[in-house]
């Protein structure tokens, strides 16, 4: 019976598919099953009776001295991962739990090894591993806002950015909620919408506004996708956050300067419309015929304006302008450019007054785009200036650059609006109701043009109310710089 017993147990010990080996206390090898044989690539005859620093690479011979040292106190080392060297020389992962061999009387006499073979698990972690370390990377990378949450929709990750954009710490953000920065106006819908899509799975995608660390929302366009097992469970969200204010905020304008443009043809259309009524039933007299052609002229001359601002615009963004520069005296353009404005200003009975230098001012200019941008500014400052306001035009020298300096004492520009005084359509909304009509080009133009002269152009106010100042610079001649 007790031969069949070992017999059996040698059976069972040879079909493990785990590599199972003795090892005597000289570190002899002494069994060897199937399952070694298939994990080490030795043969029974090749493996017993060798050392077992046979399967030890190099960088664990400490390592399996602690083992060996552990098994002969008599302590069992369970499920210690480590790296044991194949026979073709492949290192390979396993799972290794040492136990001692004692005798009838107790004495430990050797060790008994089970090794598994852990190569695919680990090979499955580090590819998690790798994954999840290109996550955080691209993550902490790209300038878009990036965070996880849980299949149950509560967020468990937030990458730097978001951190940055709100200036609150990831754990006040997650015990307070996102609710705590996105625009109390769209909080309700927002919740809706994500609740869908963690009920159903299906992808999240929402428009709303999130509040910056210094207070102010900014639209973002934010999506979630979850990430699903082959059975369609949901895992985990990721979401990405971009900020789209300000594609909304120039589709905004874009879609105003197109009501704007449609409001500013029309009103010199009708007028048009009726004197030509008018000359067509007048029978040829002159005190009729005299103010309707007078109101013709004008009208057409401000259609022509409109036709040309947008025409210019379009030119310079396509790089279709060439200026026809020449040596000219700042002076001469200045003069021409006040008395093609002087009309407007003096039906407005504002206050115009013109300061130039005694010296010449020579530049190297195109001297009807000069004189248009200068336009430009007067007509921009009669604008905003209320009826009998004061508008002031002057001319210097500073350093090697000849000014440009048009000051007036109208409405004035918010400082939220300075810095983007100069982009298209942008109008002073505040005061748009004192404009004498206009699409809101002539600042870009003005900026465009100057910087084609390579000058450069700044606007200036203390806020609403207060007038403002816009300051051309313009490089002098050479001979005219100073030293």
């Amino acid at each position: 019976m007790a031969d069949r017993n070992m017999d059996f147990l040698a059976a069972l010990v040879d079909s493990a598919q785990d590599a199972i080996v003795g090892v005597d206390l000289q570190g002899i090898l002494t069994s060897w099953n199937c399952g070694a044989e298939t994990l080490f690539g030795y043969s029974a005859l090749e493996a017993i009776g060798s050392p077992v620093t046979l399967l030890v690479p190099p960088s664990c011979d400490d390592e399996a001295a602690s083992v060996m040292g552990r098994v002969r106190r008599g302590e069992r080392v369970a499920h210690f991962e480590t790296v044991r060297r194949r026979k073709d020389g492949r290192l390979v992962d396993i799972s290794l739990t040492a136990s001692p061999v004692m005798d009838a009387r107790g004495a430990i006499v050797g060790t008994s090894e089970i090794a598994r073979d852990v190569s695919g698990r680990k090979q499955s972690e580090d590819a998690v591993r790798m994954a999840g370390e290109r996550f955080r990377l691209l993550a902490e990378t790209i300038p878009q806002k990036m965070c996880t949450a849980t299949a149950d929709g509560l967020i468990d990750y937030l990458n730097p950015q978001w951190v940055e954009y709100t200036g609150l710490p990831f754990e006040k953000i997650r015990q307070k909620g996102s609710t705590t920065f996105i625009h109390p106006d769209d909080v309700a819908e927002n919740i809706r919408v994500w609740k869908h899509s963690v009920t159903t799975g299906e992808p999240f995608q929402f428009e709303h506004r999130l509040r910056r660390a210094d207070g102010e929302y900014r639209w973002h366009m934010s999506r979630a996708t979850a990430l699903k097992d082959g059975r369609g469970k949901v895992l985990m969200w990721v979401s990405s956050n971009t900020d789209i204010h300000d594609v909304k905020e120039s589709d905004r304008r874009k879609e105003e300067f197109l009501a704007l443009l449609g409001h500013e043809l029309r009103n010199p259309l009708a007028p048009i419309s009726n004197a030509l009524h008018v000359l067509a039933r007048s029978g040829g007299k002159p005190e009729i015929d005299g103010p309707a052609i007078e109101l013709l002229q004008r009208q057409f001359a401000q259609v022509v304006r409109l036709v040309d601002d947008l025409l210019d615009v379009s030119r310079i963004s396509q790089g279709k302008i060439a200026l026809r520069q020449e040596r000219i005296d700042l002076a001469s353009v200045i003069d021409h450019a006040a008395e093609a404005c002087r009309v407007h200003v003096e039906r407005m009975a504002q206050d115009l007054v013109i300061a130039l230098p005694e010296e010449p001012l020579l530049v190297d200019a195109d001297p009807v785009r000069l004189a248009q941008l200068v336009g430009n500014l007067l007509n921009n400052a009669s604008k905003y200036t209320q009826r009998g306001g004061h508008i002031r035009l002057s001319a210097g020298r500073e350093g090697a650059h000849a000014t440009i300096r048009v000051e007036d004492n109208g409405v004035g520009i918010a400082a939220h609006q300075l810095p983007r005084i100069f982009e298209m359509f942008m109008q002073v909304r505040e005061s748009v109701d004192r404009a004498q009509g206009g699409l809101g080009l002539g600042l870009s133009l003005v900026k465009q043009l100057v910087e084609l002269h390579g000058g450069t152009v700044e606007a200036q106010s203390e806020g609403l109310g207060s007038g403002a100042s816009f300051v051309v610079r313009l490089p002098l001649m050479d001979q005219q710089a100073s030293p």
